[in-house]
């Protein structure tokens, strides 16, 4: 029999929107570049669009990238540009009230992708934070 309570690691969450913002940024950045390939030829790939590649990666490094992975033994932050892995021995405070924050001695992480509390109190997220917390 399945149970519900228990969860699969590794646990990945991240905001449920992030791809339609990413799709977003790139919907101006593809119809650009392709004004500019109609216009000056496909050289205008490597000489005009540049600025909209630049713009499509910053965009899915911002907004893409950042989430939070729950694994048997640790969390782990992945932000835009760095990642912090915590052992769940090693957590002295989970803060998810406006984002989610982690704090051990003394750092706090702060996780771009998690989504706010007033977003996700699903019975699964419930669960999976008490289990944390009892470990």
């Amino acid at each position: 029999m399945k149970t519900r309570y228990i969860p699969r690691f590794p646990v990945k969450y991240r905001l449920k929107l992030v791809y339609l913002y990413f799709l977003l940024a790139l919907a101006p950045a593809a119809g650009m570049c392709t004004v500019a390939v109609m216009t000056d030829g496909a050289s205008a790939l490597w000489t005009r669009c540049w600025g909209w590649y630049l713009l499509v990666f910053l965009a899915w490094q911002v907004l893409v990238h950042p989430h939070v992975v729950l694994n048997e033994t640790r969390i782990e932050i992945i932000n835009p540009f760095r990642t912090h892995m915590i052992d769940y021995a090693a957590i002295e405070r989970i803060d998810a009230q406006s984002f989610l924050s982690v704090s051990h001695g003394h750092k706090k992480y702060q996780a771009w992708g998690a989504p706010m509390a007033t977003q996700v109190m699903s019975e699964r997220h419930r669960n999976i934070m008490r289990l944390i917390h009892k470990g």
